[in-house]
């Protein structure tokens, strides 16, 4: 301790970080130093004052810095011969050191032991509040400072119900039993009842005052208010966790385009590989010839493919840069997903997967783009074809949403590859796949899951995935608003359906060669109540009418074999089929068409892909008719 130039009336004290630099100096010590506090803060002490260098007093604050634990020493000045006594203590982040001067007490020979006990375990830090505790712990009696604490004044036998919220009562208690067994310093961050009522966090720690005996007689501690910068250390915690996360989407967004460009080059490159040793072959081939057809039916495919390709990033882009305007209209969704499901079901047969559906009984009406929605549920069908493996089978259901009933759901369920549940929370964002080298080898960009998402958003929906895992399926729940009318019109649809036609159930011959077609028109026939029997050519169709005696004949026209309009001549001409009712099912619809099919005897004439209400008033018809 530097030489003294005056007696202070009060104590010294100061506190050094590790790196020994000045954090505190109160007002005794400056004026004994003669310096201001900007003089010392941030100094270190041994630049400041070398003479300190090589004494006890330097040895024993290395100590404490390295053993955490308080040490005490009387010392001269270097100069006058001044006595001083001084304590170094471990504080946050350094030492804290207590001094005075014992010029006197020296000469007196006093006996000062317990005193310097008492100043020792006071000044351990500064602090907001200083209190003592009797040697259990069980009273508390505030010394100074009480402006910290709600009710702090005085001494306090339920001072832990009165200062501390209960969610913090036992960790406490924990706490203190320790310390009280160890005989050791109490020392913890826990929240409190501050003066203003709220609840705050404070800074605690206590010291036990030790008898001759060794045991406790009493504690001396000390709070401080660190609410603020508990509150500072929680934003940083915050931001720390939010710019990990924004670190991260970064990470995935950079993989996910490197990733897509990759993809990108590999999906283009194919088809133009296609196309352009396509003309290649062209050129060294004679028009007409076999080999000629074959390659320009691979470049048309190729040329779809690469359309498709683009067409995917327009929307994407679309999307994201909201410039998608939807063209909405009143809709049946039942009409709407009976068409997709008819224009899926070749491409699922293709692979070997069975494809079935489940409509709402009754008109499920919509506000909505159809061409958009049926680009969403399209994709869907897209990948469960894509990624279902032959012998599987994938599901389309619409049917009312069971927890809102202002919302219809439609589900898309397959059995096929399913999705890791790690990927689940990215399966929608754009360039994502689960399985890169499944994707290459099946081709794709990444987007049809982010248009779908996108445009079920721009409808108002949600959309949900749910999958067990990798090879157990996957089942896509879309979330669609009713149209605010809907529940009136449904009620009015029902009305007017069981007062127009009440239940019926026909017998309906389906003649269609292509099997696909013919199977889901037999089985939505099958879902409205009707029993369907299918034949794929004109002679198996008038073979099976006359076992079965249909009450309707829906046959399509261009058949091989024997036409459409030869089976209803067929039909007129035979007595036991002349009465069935004829309704004809054809890709020609246009006017000249339909007199045609009139002519040949068929009272209906259906337009494909057929409308579900078109189907339905169709068989009304019928069936009025055969009631008669």
């Amino acid at each position: 301790m530097p030489d003294k130039i005056g007696i202070p009336t009060e104590d010294g004290f100061y506190c050094l970080d590790s790196n020994w630099r000045f954090t505190f100096v109160n007002r005794i010590t400056l004026e004994f130093l003669k310096r201001k506090p900007e003089e010392l803060t941030g100094k270190i002490i041994w630049e400041e004052y070398p003479k300190l260098i090589g004494t006890t007093f330097e040895r024993i604050c290395k100590s404490v810095l390295e053993k955490r634990s308080a040490q005490r020493i009387e010392m001269q000045g270097p100069k006058s011969g001044t006595w001083y006594h001084i304590v170094v203590f471990p504080a946050q982040g350094g030492v804290a050191v207590y001094w005075r001067d014992i010029t006197a007490e020296k000469r007196k020979n006093e006996a000062l032991a317990s005193n310097e006990q008492r100043f020792r375990a006071l000044t351990m830090a500064t602090s907001e509040l200083t209190y003592r505790m009797n040697s259990d712990c069980s009273e508390l009696t505030v010394l100074s400072g009480s402006g910290i604490f709600k009710y702090a004044s005085g001494s306090y036998k339920n001072w832990l119900q009165d200062y501390i919220p209960p969610e913090e009562h036992d960790r406490i208690t924990a706490a203190n039993r320790k310390a009280i067994n160890d005989k050791s310093i109490f020392e913890m961050e826990h929240k409190a009842y501050l003066s203003d009522g709220s609840v705050g966090w404070v800074y605690t720690r206590s010291v036990p005052i030790l008898d001759d005996k060794g045991d406790i007689g009493e504690w001396f501690g000390a709070v401080n208010n660190i609410t603020e910068r508990k509150e500072i250390e929680k934003k940083l915690k915050e931001s720390q966790t939010n710019l990990e996360t924004l670190v991260e989407k970064l990470k995935r967004a950079d993989e996910n385009r490197n990733y897509f460009i990759n993809t990108l080059s590999h999906e283009l490159r194919n088809p133009l590989a296609a196309i352009t040793m396509g003309f290649m072959v062209l050129k060294g081939e004679p028009k007409g010839s076999e080999q000629a057809e074959k390659t320009i039916s691979i470049m048309e495919r190729q040329a779809e493919q690469l359309s498709r390709l683009v067409d995917d990033l327009l929307d994407m882009t679309r999307i994201t840069q909201n410039k998608i305007e939807l063209k909405k209209q009143r809709m049946d969704l039942n009409d709407v997903v009976y068409h997709i499901v008819t224009d899926f079901q070749p491409q699922f047969s293709e692979k070997g997967v069975k494809l079935d559906f489940a409509l709402n009984p009754d008109p499920v009406y919509i506000d909505a783009d159809p061409v958009r929605l049926t680009q969403a549920i399209g994709n869907l069908l897209h990948n469960a074809a894509k990624f279902t493996r032959k012998g599987d089978k994938a599901k389309v259901s619409v049917c009312p949403d069971k927890n809102n009933e202002e919302q219809v759901l439609i589900t898309v369920q397959d059995t096929g590859a399913g999705i890791d549940p790690l990927f689940q929370p990215r399966i929608f964002e754009p360039f994502a796949q689960a399985d890169s080298s499944l994707a290459h080898s099946l081709g794709g960009l990444g987007l049809g899951l982010p248009i779908v998402k996108g445009v079920v958003d721009l409808h108002n929906g949600s959309i949900d995935v749910l999958s067990e895992g990798t090879g157990k399926g996957t089942r896509f729940v879309i979330r669609l608003p009713l149209s605010d009318d809907n529940d009136s019109a449904s009620k009015e649809n029902r009305q007017a359906e069981a007062a127009d036609q009440q239940t019926y159930s026909l017998r309906i011959l389906i003649i269609e060669d292509i099997p696909d077609l013919a199977e889901i028109i037999s089985e939505l026939l099958f879902h409205l109540g009707h029993e369907v029997i299918v034949a794929l050519n004109g002679p198996d169709g008038v073979r099976k009418a006359k076992i079965y005696h249909p009450d309707v004949l829906i046959s399509d026209i261009g058949l091989p074999e024997m036409s459409g309009y030869e089976i209803a001549e067929a039909f007129q001409n035979d007595s036991q089929l002349k009465d069935i009712y004829l309704i004809a099912l054809s890709g020609y619809a246009q006017p000249e068409d339909v007199e045609r099919s009139r002519k040949a005897g068929f009272r209906n004439h259906l337009a494909k892909p057929v409308n579900l209400e078109n189907l339905k008033a169709a068989l009304n018809k019928a069936y009025s008719f055969i009631s008669k």
